[in-house]
């Protein structure tokens, strides 16, 4: 459960609202420091910092200072990781000073951005650091930013920055930052590609810049394609030039999808039906069918359902019912389906629930949580009929959330009543984040009700950034 989404606001300094988050702050770490738990103190000790220095950073390292010795670095490197997305600059400061190097950085890309703002060779020298899977996360970050403040720049400083003993760290890099640069110069990119010194991370550059192109102008897309030597590259991007024109053309988009074999023609029908769902979901939905392979049409059913879930046209029952009929052995999507059928007529879906084999408990949850808005007293009885407990704690914890949304009152003795705990806290925690903006102080009160010590203090800590107006990302998050 988050209330959070990205960091946005990267004011360093308290804000007037800060006396009403500090006694939150201070109550968390209280909860933190009573865990019976060692490893459980420890981490909720942690997000209570970070919360903290976002919050009040002065304040913050005070409190790091009173702390158990044993629990000190780790609460000084939550509050230097907070600070590198909220005060850059001086986090970097800081941290040269108590030799950390942001390695455990709790947002990968959050922190990479922030750096490549104030301090682009340490940003460089960040992206070496990571592994793999982490590096790919922090090279989009920092080429993002290196080629928001100058292109050439970027590109200069990233030549100027190998890493011998791993020269794919830089032909990495630098990709990355021929891809940011498609979005806008497509022949600077493509030169940029052009120049690494191996033909394999050429033609995987190229692949992408091209990608990338396609999505602006798939004809200049189809121009560039030849100069990817790799046929098993091209093969691939090739669905993306047939994906970009769907927007534009759609009849040369399916000639050239129809034109390709086997994995690659479905491919481009999926991406095609994709371009489709929000302007022409009918269309998108007869695409999908055309998808021969079970993968990619599950990936184009799905994504097709989240798109109508989220326009919800007037027909969105009905392509939600095509969905489901469609969905073979995929539950994602049928789930998904089912649930914008239950929103728009919960019968016809319970309906379902009813005739399809292994499926009830679940879509009776879907329904009841849809209905628990406005017809309380119907979803607690869809609700009962589930026989699975597990699911029908879930479907209580989401009727309960429902009706808080109207009767905040109601919603919360609705939760109170949830017999299992762990669904119980983790409704009342939802309550309480749903609450804040209008009733901040029966918000707090919610999140009191909170079984889990390390729910409660999280909790809290973000009903604190609520109280002052931040988003951080969540230190158990890494983008």
């Amino acid at each position: 459960m988050s209330c959070r989404g990205a960091a946005r606001d990267r004011a360093a300094k308290p804000r007037p609202d800060a006396a009403t988050a500090l006694p939150l702050l201070r109550e968390a770490l209280a909860v933190a420091q009573k865990a019976k738990d060692a490893s459980a103190r420890a981490d909720i000790t942690r997000q209570v910092i970070y919360t903290w220095a976002a919050v009040d950073a002065d304040g913050a390292l005070r409190e790091v200072k009173g702390l158990p010795s044993d629990q000190q670095q780790d609460a000084l490197h939550a509050a230097l990781d907070a600070l590198a997305i909220t005060d850059t600059k001086r986090a970097i400061e800081l941290a040269g000073e108590t030799g950390y190097h942001f390695e455990d950085t709790v947002c990968i890309s959050a922190t990479g951005a922030a750096l490549a703002r104030v301090s682009p060779k340490d940003a460089v020298r960040f992206v070496y650091r990571w592994g793999e899977e982490q590096a790919a996360i922090a090279e989009r970050a920092v080429a993002g930013a290196l080629v928001e403040r100058d292109p050439d720049v970027a590109i200069a400083l990233v030549q100027s920055q190998p890493d011998p003993e791993r020269p794919w760290k830089q032909q990495n890099m630098l990709s990355s930052l021929a891809e940011v640069i498609a979005r806008t110069d497509s022949r600077r990119a493509v030169a940029l590609a052009e120049s690494l010194p191996d033909q394999n991370w050429r033609d995987g550059a190229l692949g992408d810049v091209i990608s990338v192109v396609a999505e602006q102008d798939p004809a200049e897309a189809l121009v560039l394609l030849p100069q990817i030597r790799d046929p098993n590259i091209a093969k691939w991007v090739e669905p993306e030039i047939a994906k970009g024109f769907a927007r534009s053309d759609l009849p040369r988009a399916l000639r050239m999808a129809r034109s390709m074999k086997d994995l690659q023609r479905d491919q481009a029908l999926a991406g095609i039906s994709y371009e489709l769902a929000a302007t022409e979901p009918n269309e998108a939905l007869r695409i999908m069918r055309d998808i021969g392979d079970p993968s990619f049409r599950d990936t184009a059913a799905y994504q097709l359902a989240k798109v109508v879930a989220e326009r919800s046209p007037p027909d969105a029952s009905e392509i939600a019912r095509q969905i489901a009929d469609g969905a073979g052995s995929y539950p994602p999507t049928l789930f998904l389906a089912l649930g914008i059928m239950a929103r728009a007529d919960p019968d016809a879906a319970l309906e379902i629930a009813v005739t399809t084999p292994g499926l009830g408990d679940d879509v009776r949850s879907a329904v009841a949580e849809v209905l628990g808005r406005e017809q309380p007293e119907r979803a607690l009885s869809v609700a009962g009929q589930i026989t699975n407990q597990v699911i029908r704690s879930e479907a209580l914890s989401g009727i309960a959330r429902a009706r808080a949304q109207v009767d905040p009152a109601h919603g919360i003795r609705l939760a109170s009543a949830i017999t299992e705990e762990l669904d119980r806290d983790a409704a009342l925690a939802a309550i309480a984040c749903d609450l804040a903006d209008k009733h901040f102080g029966l918000a707090v009160a919610t999140s009191r009700k909170i079984a889990d010590d390390a729910l409660r203090a999280t909790t809290l800590c973000e009903l604190a950034l609520r109280a002052v107006g931040r988003e951080m990302p969540r230190p158990d998050e890494v983008p």
